[in-house]
C-alpha cells in the first residue's frame, strides 16, 4: 500500500493527527595465604583419625533453558480484542529480528506499543517525540515500545531484500538520524529515542490500516496478545491512558 502524507499538524492538541499528503523531511580459592613452615617439632599422632572430609556433589546443576511458551493460536485479526499475528521487525544496527512472540506472557512486559510510521510523516514525528517521555515513565512498570518505520523521508521503502550496499547504507543513515534527532523536523527540543527503532521490511503492518494515513498505533496486552487499542493518526495522551489501564489493572 502506498501511503500519502497529510498536511503538517498545526497543533498537538488536534487529535488524532495523521499524515496523508505531501512529503516532509525530518531534521536511531578463596584467598590463598602462604605462611612459613612451623619448625617446632610436633609429636606424631598415631591415634586413628576420623575422616571428616565432606563429600562434594560434582554433578552439574540443571541449566536447561525452559521451553518458550507457544504463541497463541489463531484466528488472528486486526481489530479491538483480536489476537495479533506473530509479526517480526528488523533492528538494523545489530542485525537482529524482534518477534512479538518474544513478549508473549513476559514477566516484565505487560503492554506492548507497536507504532507504524513513515519518515515523511509529521504526525509520526510528534508521536515518536512524545513516546520518549511515556516510555521513560512506564518502562519500569511493564511498558515496551516497538517503533517501526516502513518508508524513509522520500517515500522509499526501507531495507529492501536484494538492495545494494549503497542503498542499505543510506537507509541506515536515515534511521540513525531519525533515532537521534526526534523533534528536529517539527521545531521541538531534540530528543533521542530511548525505545527500539525498527524497520518494517515488506510493510507487514499494512493490513492493520483501514485508511491511508499515518501513524498507526497498536497497544497489545502481552498476557494474551490481544489488541486493546488501535488508532490511525496520533491522538496525544491516549497511548498513556491505555498503557496505564493495562499495566496497573488488578
Amino acid at each position: 500500500m502506498k501511503l500519502l502524507v497529510q498536511s503538517l499538524a498545526t497543533s498537538l492538541l488536534l487529535a488524532p493527527v495523521a499524515c496523508d499528503d505531501g512529503a516532509e523531511t525530518p531534521n536511531v580459592t578463596p584467598d590463598t595465604v602462604e605462611t612459613a613452615a612451623d619448625t617446632t617439632p610436633i609429636a606424631e599422632d598415631t591415634s586413628p583419625s576420623e575422616d571428616t572430609s565432606t563429600s562434594v556433589d560434582t554433578s552439574t546443576a540443571d541449566t536447561a533453558v525452559p521451553e518458550p511458551v507457544p504463541y497463541p493460536e489463531g484466528p488472528y485479526g486486526t481489530d479491538y480484542l483480536d489476537i495479533t499475528k506473530n509479526l517480526s521487525f528488523f533492528e538494523p544496527w545489530m542485525g537482529v529480528e524482534y518477534h512479538l512472540s518474544d513478549y508473549y506472557q513476559s514477566p516484565t512486559v505487560k503492554a506492548l506499543v507497536i507504532s507504524s510510521a513513515a519518515g515523511w510523516c509529521t504526525a509520526c514525528q510528534y508521536e515518536a517525540w512524545d513516546l520518549v517521555e511515556v516510555y521513560n515513565e512506564y518502562k519500569q512498570y511493564g511498558l515496551e515500545v516497538l517503533y517501526t518505520l516502513y518508508e524513509d523521508n522520500k517515500g522509499k521503502p526501507l531495507w529492501q531484500d536484494g538492495a545494494p550496499f549503497e542503498e542499505l547504507d543510506k537507509d541506515l543513515t536515515f534511521l540513525t538520524l531519525w533515532k537521534q534527532s526526534l523533534g528536529a523536523g517539527i521545531d521541538l527540543e531534540t530528543r533521542e529515542a530511548n525505545y527500539p527503532v525498527l524497520v518494517d521490511r515488506g510493510f507487514v503492518m499494512e493490513e492493520y490500516y483501514n485508511q491511508g494515513a499515518t501513524p498507526l498505533t497498536l497497544i497489545v496486552r502481552t498476557r494474551d496478545m490481544r489488541i486493546i487499542y488501535r488508532q490511525i493518526g496520533y491522538n496525544p495522551g491516549s497511548i498513556e491512558t491505555v498503557v496505564k489501564g493495562i499495566i496497573f489493572q488488578p
